[in-house]
């Protein structure tokens, strides 16, 4: 990367630092972006499922891969869903880790003799795999909206 410096240097430092938070910003949310449809299209492509919507829940379970806002530099992208009432999408954590194998204990209030075994989900893995494919991608994206907001910075500085 190339920054012609002609003028007053000063200027377009203090100019820098007053968009910064902003510049910050868009480059966040642009890489959270890319990883969230990243992640929904794994899950999609590895459960197909997740893209119809029940008549149970108002959503997929592929809305439940989401980014948060920004806390300080970071976004985080996440499969918790949301807290909704009526949401599904909480079901998504248990399709990225797997559970445990489950035993029925009790059948309506008597315990059982014998533990009745009741199955377990294997893990799908669709979030980290996304993640890692995606990833090199984000960070490109990112340093092309920072290299953007340079050059518009520098324009505005020539021009004044």
């Amino acid at each position: 990367m190339a920054v012609k410096v002609k003028g007053d240097f000063m200027g377009s430092l203090n100019m820098m630092m007053d968009r910064m938070p902003d510049i910050e910003s868009d480059c966040l949310y642009s890489a959270a972006r890319i990883l969230r449809e990243a992640a929904r299209s794994s899950f999609i492509l590895k459960m197909p499922t997740a893209s119809h919507q029940s008549d149970k829940y108002s959503d997929t379970l592929a809305d439940a891969v989401r980014y948060s806002r920004r806390h300080g530099t970071a976004v985080t992208v996440h499969t918790l869903g949301t807290r909704a009432k009526t949401s599904g999408t909480y079901r998504a954590r248990f399709f990225e880790g797997g559970t445990r194998k489950r035993y029925q204990k009790r059948y309506r209030g008597r315990p059982l003799e014998h533990k009745r075994y009741l199955g377990y989900i294997k893990p799908v893995n669709f979030f980290m795999s996304a993640v890692t494919s995606a990833s090199a991608q984000a960070m490109s994206e990112m340093e092309k909206i920072l290299q953007e907001h340079i050059k518009n910075i520098q324009r505005m500085t020539e021009t004044t």
